[in-house]
C-alpha cells in the first residue's frame, strides 16, 4: 500500500494519504481510491476511484527540501531516502536500456540543478533538516 505524507488541511500537522487498492499497477496507483487521515486532529476524507485523480487529494506534500536553486518534494520517507542516495552518490549514471521513454526513472525527472555535483552538499544538508 502506497502512503504519502501530506499537510493536514485542517490543522497543518502531518497527515497520510493511503492508496486503498491492493493492486500495485500504475493505473490503480494513480486513479485508485484513497483515504486522507490525520492522527493529530482526527480529520479524515475518502476519495473514490475515478478516471482522473490527484494523488495527494489536494494537500501539499509534507517533505520539502528548500535550497537556493529550488525545492525538492518527496512523497514519503522511502522516496526521500531513494533520492538522497542518488544525490549523495559520486557515480550517478543510470543505464538506459533503450526500452520506453528516456525519462522513465525518478532520477531523470529531477531538475538539472539537483544533479550537479557542485550543489550536492547544500541539497543533502536541506534533506537532513527534514
Amino acid at each position: 500500500m502506497a502512503t504519502l505524507e501530506v499537510v493536514c488541511p485542517r490543522c497543518r500537522a502531518t497527515a497520510t494519504v493511503e492508496l486503498l487498492a491492493s493492486e500495485t499497477d500504475w493505473h490503480s496507483m494513480i486513479f485508485g481510491a484513497r483515504r486522507l487521515t490525520c492522527t493529530t486532529c482526527g480529520h479524515s476524507k475518502h476519495q473514490p476511484a475515478r478516471t482522473s485523480s490527484n494523488p495527494t487529494m489536494g494537500c501539499e506534500l509534507r517533505l520539502k527540501a528548500l535550497t537556493r536553486w529550488g525545492n525538492l518534494e518527496f512523497f514519503n520517507r522511502e522516496h526521500l531516502a531513494y533520492v538522497e542516495g542518488y544525490i549523495a552518490s559520486p557515480n550517478r549514471h543510470v543505464r538506459y536500456e533503450g526500452k520506453g521513454p528516456r525519462n522513465n526513472t525518478i532520477f531523470s525527472r529531477l531538475p538539472r540543478w539537483a544533479k550537479l555535483a557542485g550543489h550536492r552538499s547544500e541539497i543533502l544538508a536541506a534533506i537532513k533538516r527534514l
